[in-house]
């Protein structure tokens, strides 16, 4: 899901629209980071 989310935030800065992608970047950074951490206290099943 953050791998996703992370693409079409490269994608909207590609377009052209570099505010909002930066915006999806730091959204995307957030899911992975909050993913990562769970999965760091819950052991690193996938």
């Amino acid at each position: 899901m953050a791998a996703a989310t992370g693409a079409v935030g490269a994608a909207v800065i590609v377009a052209g629209a570099p505010v909002i992608g930066a915006l999806g970047l730091v959204g995307a950074a957030y899911l992975a980071w909050d993913w990562f951490s769970f999965r760091m206290k819950n052991g690193m099943r996938f």
